[in-house]
């Protein structure tokens, strides 16, 4: 489906991978939840940041389908990363597809 797409972009991005920490040998992006930070597929003792993608679908009379996506950024508390993180992120997706 189009989430498991716009994940695996996501995990793609060379400008991603140096904000992000490492699950399962791949950036910490995940679909609606990410595992617990006691999984032992954590690469790290590093589990933010992370993003956490959330697709919406729906029906439309006046459209054939209307979708929302949304981007959850988790990373450290009131870190210059998050601001730098949240660019990247808008800068992948932004034109993309």
């Amino acid at each position: 489906m189009i989430e498991e797409y716009i994940l695996q972009h996501l995990q793609e991005q060379a400008k991603l991978k140096s904000y992000l920490a490492s699950y399962n040998g791949l950036p910490a992006v995940f679909l609606n939840t990410a595992p617990s930070e006691l999984d032992p597929a954590w690469d790290e003792e590093k589990h933010f940041g992370q993003l956490i993608l959330h697709l919406a679908m729906q029906d439309d009379p006046q459209r054939q389908a209307k979708s929302r996506l949304t981007v959850e950024v988790l990373s450290e508390k009131n870190s210059q990363t998050e601001y730098a993180l949240i660019d990247a992120v808008r800068e992948s997706l932004d034109g993309w597809g």
